[in-house]
């Protein structure tokens, strides 16, 4: 039945010239053990250009191939439309997007919507897609990987300080609060919203690394941003994508209150 087939794969095929080959297994099969199932055939089919219907067993997969079109340059997203915005994408593609978006139902995945903000809160909807990347590196070695960056150290959060109200600053966990950015990062990571909209609290604690002591960070998530901070905190998203922005550090001193972010 639908609802126990696996989520569906998403997979883009990179390549300079060439497209590659078949898709690395999900199932790696140990030689030395007789009880480990074999693999399902592999069956693949072009079903729109560029977009191919991949089926292994059960599991169903989109491959779409595509072309690096940037090395090197301000990154907004990892896929692009052939001749829309590959001045800000690593990959472009030349398909029809409602193809893609049919492509992906035959696989059973379900429409969704995006966040909702009345009457209440609600998370964006719909089939959870799992998207990986092909490629070969110069020697001809085919390597699958999962395309997200998910360590940052430093962030640009709107701050509501109780003098001056929401405010635009940054803030860098580097150094002595490494593991304080890794915790952020999984919290972001685990989310299916921009991470403007979610609200967190950062209280300033004191820490002890062997005889030094020290003022770091404590991060709690305090729920989610009003309707009208989402609305500002998405302005200056979209004003600040693909720039380059340099911070000037005024003052190292922690603060002494607890600030929401």
């Amino acid at each position: 039945m639908l609802k126990h087939r696996p989520s569906p794969v998403l997979v883009l095929v990179a390549a300079a010239c060439t497209l590659l080959g078949i898709m690395l297994s999900d199932l790696v099969a140990k030689p030395d053990r007789k009880d480990v199932p074999q693999q399902a055939e592999i069956k693949r089919k072009e079903i729109f250009k560029n977009i191919a219907l991949e089926t292994e067993g059960e599991v169903r997969r989109i491959r779409v191939n595509a072309e690096v079109c940037l090395r090197q340059g301000m990154l907004e997203q990892l896929l692009t439309r052939k001749r829309t915005k590959e001045h800000e994408a690593i990959l472009a593609a030349d398909i029809d997007a409602k193809h893609l978006h049919t492509a992906l139902l035959l696989t059973g995945a379900e429409p969704g919507k995006t966040v909702q903000f009345r009457p209440k809160l609600v998370a964006p909807t719909g089939t959870r897609v799992k998207i990986f990347l092909e490629y070969k590196t110069k020697d001809g070695k085919e390597v699958r990987t999962k395309p997200k960056a998910t360590k940052f150290y430093d962030f640009l959060v709107l701050v509501n300080t109780p003098a001056s109200g929401w405010q635009l600053m940054a803030i860098s966990f580097k150094s002595t609060q490494l593991k304080k950015a890794t915790t952020l990062n999984t919290i972001l990571l685990g989310v299916k919203m921009p991470s403007f909209a979610l609200l967190f609290k950062a209280s300033p604690v004191a820490e002890k690394r062997g005889t030094n002591t020290f003022f770091g960070w404590r991060i709690d998530q305090a729920g989610y941003v009003t309707e009208d901070v989402y609305i500002e905190a998405s302005k200056i998203y979209d004003s600040l994508v693909g720039k380059k922005v340099e911070v000037t550090v005024e003052n190292d001193e922690p603060t002494k209150s607890d600030d929401a972010f």
